[in-house]
């Protein structure tokens, strides 16, 4: 018996991976139902959606970012604010303390220096954004 034949041999004898088999079906058989129309994605409103939402397509349409960067962006922000909303405070009222706990808090437990960097640099572009918003709209912003 070769060698080929018997890794083939063995292969059928093996436990069959239950999980990474559903894990692979999905991700196959996800795109082809969106394509044919098939598949919606459950709509999940997250906390301050709607300031959210206006930097995202400021990001798209005025600033001409990639989407790819924009979901980045997007994810890293949006941590931010689920993190933000159990203090039960309105966006307006963010405290620069409050950015550094939820930097510390992910730096000790998730992320490396440079994911740090990275989600500093999307929650200071943020606010920059919402400043700048305050401001075209003759608010004071907080801080």
């Amino acid at each position: 018996m070769a060698c080929g034949e018997n890794g083939r041999a063995l292969a059928w004898i093996q436990k069959l991976n239950t999980r990474w088999s559903q894990k692979k079906f999905i991700a196959v058989s996800r795109p082809w139902l969106r394509f044919l129309g098939w598949w919606r994605e459950p709509i999940v409103l997250e906390p301050f959606q709607k300031q959210l939402d206006e930097y995202c397509h400021w990001m798209r349409d005025l600033r001409g970012l990639t989407e790819r960067t924009i979901d980045t962006e997007r994810r890293y922000v949006t941590e931010f604010l689920r993190w933000y909303a159990v203090k039960r405070r309105p966006l307006s009222q963010v405290r620069p303390i409050d950015v550094d706990r939820y930097l510390a808090e992910g730096g000790a437990t998730r992320w490396c220096r440079i994911s740090v960097r990275d989600v500093a640099t999307s929650l200071r572009a943020f606010f920059r954004y919402g400043a700048l918003r305050a401001r075209e709209k003759g608010r004071r912003t907080p801080g």
